[in-house]
């Protein structure tokens, strides 16, 4: 009996070890929204990828008493262990009390469908706290300012990364004076339009001027207003002027995700022909001993 039994419980063991359920990794691991005006937005960036090479789509839902204030963009992406995909996690409470409110994200993981066996999907689930308030804030903070070398007869092209930390609209926006080596002569001078930044929100804000600027090492003032006279950052960089063709040109990054056809998977198919050789020496050797015990 048991001799019996060994050639099936090999086969659960092949087929078994191809099961598995897909861990989900994210950065942060808490969702908290802190001073969200009733009726206003916030939003902050989830990273999330899973513990396997193969692409796994994940889809974002939510629970509990923020449910209809919640979205993500995108809902749902196809994620791997490779790098983390970005989601913009927004929220709008309505018609909310103040006060604090807690409920969770949730992450649901759907594995592709070329392994071996079924794939076990899971979920994973993200505490989201939300502080709603009636106290505007105009708070931002200046992420970045660049001012890359250029060449002869290309634009200068300046750009300045604003991130909006309070809990109302801004419209920031910079001027940028080009002075020569020195410092001393204001040569060039123009400034960028405003942009509406929504709450907690990030954006870059870029301007283009035309450059007839000889060939040399040149500085950049960048001021950057919260608004039309809040002076926010203050930067003074240097950038230089260049032959053309001097620079490298700047290639386009195609991101992909491949999913991997059952087909082109050598170890599935081995797989799948391990357990096929399996199965007939099976029946081989049932039929064999079926005829030895009727001589």
């Amino acid at each position: 009996m048991i001799q019996k039994r060994i050639p099936f419980l090999v086969l659960l063991i092949l087929l078994s070890s191809y099961a598995y359920a897909v861990n989900i990794i994210t950065e942060p691991e808490e969702l908290i929204f802190e001073n969200v005006l009733n009726n206003g937005y916030a939003e902050k960036i989830l990273k999330v990828k899973s513990d396997s090479p193969e692409p796994t789509e994940v889809v974002i839902s939510t629970s509990d008493l923020i449910h209809p204030w919640i979205k993500s963009e995108p809902r749902s992406a196809y994620v791997t262990n490779s790098s983390f995909t970005e989601f913009k996690v927004m929220i709008r409470p309505t018609e909310a009390f103040l006060g604090v409110y807690e409920g969770f994200l949730i992450i649901n993981a759907f594995p592709s469908g070329n392994q071996i066996t079924s794939v076990v999907s899971s979920a994973k689930t993200l505490k989201t706290t939300v502080e709603v308030t009636d106290q505007e804030i105009m708070q931002a903070e200046i992420e970045d300012v660049s001012v890359p070398a250029t060449e002869e007869k290309s634009p200068i092209r300046a750009s300045v990364t604003v991130q909006n930390q309070g809990n109302i609209a801004i419209s920031p926006l910079f001027k940028i004076n080009v002075l020569d080596a020195s410092k001393n002569q204001i040569l060039k001078s123009d400034n960028s339009e405003k942009r509406t930044l929504l709450p907690y929100s990030t954006d870059i804000i870029e301007l283009s001027m035309p450059n007839d600027l000889p060939l040399g090492t040149y500085w950049a003032k960048v001021t950057t207003y919260l608004d039309d006279s809040w002076v926010l950052s203050k930067r003074l960089i240097r950038f230089d002027v260049v032959e053309q063709g001097t620079l490298p040109i700047k290639k386009p990054v195609i991101l992909e995700t491949e999913v991997i056809p059952l087909s082109s998977s050598w170890s599935i198919l081995l797989m799948w022909f391990a357990i096929l050789v399996f199965i007939i020496w099976v029946i081989a050797r049932k039929r064999s001993f079926e005829k030895d015990w009727k001589k």
